[in-house]
């Protein structure tokens, strides 16, 4: 049986929800993480099922812009990951709020706008 993304999604939100203030900032951007990936994966097995190829998250992106009803989630995926990298890279500052608010948002429209096609 094959893994099943949306456990990296449930994994983030168990973060969000049980971390202790302490852990704060470092479980913020191991959510992130996760809920990119969760999605990333997801909308990768989408096209693989449609036998579009999608490999990178250059291809995923294109591969999901070449279906018209799901126009714009690629670049809502290129977001999300972006911030991604923000949480992986830039040590340089404390993470802001709206980071984990604007992954937890951008998720929820990807899942939503891709409901019908999962």
């Amino acid at each position: 049986m094959s893994f099943d993304p949306n456990r990296y999604r449930d994994i983030a939100r168990f973060l969000l929800d049980e971390a202790s203030f302490s852990d704060r900032e470092a479980i913020e951007r191991t959510a992130v993480g996760r809920l990119y990936y969760a999605t990333y994966l997801r909308a990768r097995r989408f096209l693989r099922n449609l036998n579009i190829r999608a490999t990178t998250l250059a291809t995923v992106v294109v591969g999901l812009d070449s279906i018209a009803e799901l126009n714009g989630i690629g670049a809502d995926l290129d977001s999300l990951h972006a911030l991604r990298n923000r949480c992986d890279y830039d040590d340089s500052n404390d993470l802001s709020d709206d980071i984990v608010a604007s992954a937890l948002r951008l998720t929820e429209s990807i899942e939503r706008e891709m409901a019908p096609h999962w």
